[in-house]
């Protein structure tokens, strides 16, 4: 019952996180795909970039609440199928989301890098974690002026804090649940390496320019 409950809230994270409300919003508004204007990322930077403050708010909010909501999903499930809610298994349900994001179904494989997603999904598991890293984001993209920045300064900080809460409330899952953290968070700054890659070649764009 375990395995059948943790696939199933994994299939139903992968195909909400298949809903890129970059490319939705976009199209909806423009006729166009997000993924042929500005840096070509089905994401809500490259929205706000290119389409304004309003259709981004509602590219964030939808990605967000497609996470959020593939939790609470499977806490249903599990609370249903099995009688607890195993923290692990909502990782795993979390990660299913940011693939599904990363390698939508529905836009041939074709999506985002994950950031927005990650944060709805593990803000309905590590709530304080996730404040941490909101708090890191905004100072990073202040003093650099560079979203891809911030999103990585986040993507670092959420296992450290994890640990660190984790170890003060003496949690038993401690180990594997900063593991699947780090593998979350690994898998985004992986996702950035384009970005990465641009930064230390000087060439990331900036709200300076």
């Amino acid at each position: 019952m375990m395995i059948l409950c943790t696939v199933l809230s994994m299939a139903v994270a992968y195909l909400l996180g298949s809903i890129n409300f970059a490319i939705v919003v976009t199209r909806l508004l423009r006729h166009e795909d997000i993924r042929t204007m500005g840096s070509g990322n089905a994401g809500m930077t490259n929205v706000l970039r290119n389409l304004g403050k309003g259709p981004a708010v509602l590219t964030f909010l939808g990605d967000f609440l497609k996470g959020f909501v593939a939790v609470l999903l499977a806490k249903f499930f599990c609370q249903t199928m099995l009688g607890d809610i195993p923290v692990l298994l909502l990782y795993l349900t979390a990660l299913g989301a940011v693939l599904g994001h990363t390698f939508p179904l529905y836009y041939h494989f074709k999506g985002g890098k994950g950031i927005v997603v990650s944060v709805g999904a593990l803000c309905a598991i590590a709530t304080i974690p996730i404040l941490c890293c909101i708090a890191a984001f905004a100072i990073a993209v202040a003093l650099t002026k560079t979203v891809s920045v911030g999103s990585i300064a986040a993507c670092i900080t959420f296992p450290i804090v994890l640990a660190i809460t984790r170890w003060l409330q003496q949690d038993p899952e401690m180990v594997p649940e900063v593991i699947l953290g780090v593998l979350i968070a690994g898998f985004i700054i992986f996702m950035h390496r384009g970005n990465i890659k641009r930064l230390l070649n000087g060439e990331e764009n900036s709200f300076k320019k």
